[in-house]
């Protein structure tokens, strides 16, 4: 199953997606190079970043202040989403190896870890963003911030997390196989670690991850953030209603329109990193004929996608979230040197 694998170049049934039709070989070499600088810079810049978030958030020990806070759990949520994209991140070396020389080279072993290794930060990652939501929703607009104070979501929550991902999990560790390929051309065997699943259980498979790992998160911090600006803009009018006079001429405070900026920055980022993948994966449950080049290539970009969302996730959540930065900095004096120009571009 190409889309919830690694090997771009690979699909569910362990058949390389190049030969679906006669491509020039110049341009399949362009685009190879093309990948392989794509994927080393992602990798590059996604790791320098998230390591730089858990090694400082770490250091600062945020789960051992006094008192559950909405910045101390902000920030232990952050630790775990970059940790999360770390991971993600550590598979990228493999599979540039993978597309360059056609053969997986690291062991039948090795194959079952990195696969259950992606899908389970890629899943995971989706689901901390989305419980970050629920919680700063229950903890601004409803009567249960207190419940919430107390960790009393964290239960639920965690049971949620735990099942959203053990099961696919599970079952793409169960499917998992190190393939043989002979090429006829020259007679070499190729090693390819890949999904074979079977069709009777590729569709629910596709179906359920696409529905918990991108329908739900999306439509769950979509309301959330919705009806958090609603209810801040609602207090803001409130505060302002006594006067009509003042309440037309008073604009909305600067943090609001903050605010907006940042939930519609995180939106389009986050969906179009993810729509693309998902829409390809979905993609392979219909049965069609032979694939143009043109749409072999928009597959491996959309591959690409989820990994530079990893990539990023560390700059929407961390350096643009003041809180963390104070946090941070605090904890270090010696960052606020290193890392000077960066604040001041994102404050």
């Amino acid at each position: 199953m190409e889309e919830m694998t690694s090997n771009s170049f690979v699909d569910e049934n362990g058949t390389d997606p190049w030969g679906q039709e006669e491509v020039d070989p110049q341009s399949t070499l362009i685009a190879l190079y093309v990948i392989t600088i794509a994927y080393s810079i992602t990798f590059i810049f996604g790791v320098a970043g998230n390591g730089w978030v858990v090694f400082n958030l770490v250091r600062t020990r945020p789960w051992q202040e006094s008192g559950a806070t909405p910045a101390q759990r902000s920030r232990t949520y952050i630790l775990v989403l970059a940790l999360s994209d770390l991971l993600l991140l550590l598979t990228l070396p493999k599979t540039i190896i993978f597309i360059n020389t056609g053969d997986w080279m690291f062991g039948s072993i090795m194959c079952h870890i990195s696969l259950a290794m992606e899908i389970f930060t890629k899943l995971f990652s989706v689901l901390i963003l989305t419980a970050m939501s629920l919680e700063r929703y229950f903890i601004v607009c409803t009567r249960w911030r207190h419940s919430v104070g107390h960790g009393l979501l964290y239960i639920p929550l965690s049971i949620a997390l735990f099942l959203c991902v053990i099961i696919p999990m599970a079952v793409q560790i169960h499917y998992t196989q190190l393939i043989y390929l002979q090429d006829d051309l020259t007679g070499m065997v190729h090693r390819v670690c890949a999904n074979a699943m079977p069709d009777f259980m590729f569709t629910p498979f596709v179906t359920y991850t696409f529905i918990m790992g991108f329908a739900a998160p999306l439509a769950i911090m979509a309301l959330c953030y919705i009806f958090l600006v609603r209810h801040v803009r609602a207090k803001f009018r409130k505060r302002t209603s006594k006067d009509v006079m003042a309440c037309k001429m008073v604009r909305e405070p600067r943090y609001m329109n903050e605010m907006r900026k940042s939930i519609w920055r995180i939106a389009i980022y986050h969906f179009i990193c993810w729509g693309p993948f998902w829409l390809f994966t979905i993609s392979t449950m219909l049965k069609g004929g032979e694939a143009p080049a043109w749409l072999t290539y928009a597959r491996l970009v959309a591959n690409i996608l989820p990994y530079v969302n990893a990539a990023g996730n560390w700059i929407l959540y961390a350096v643009l979230n003041y809180d963390v930065r104070k946090h941070i900095y605090s904890g270090n004096s010696k960052n606020r040197r290193a890392f000077f120009f960066l604040t001041s571009v994102t404050l």
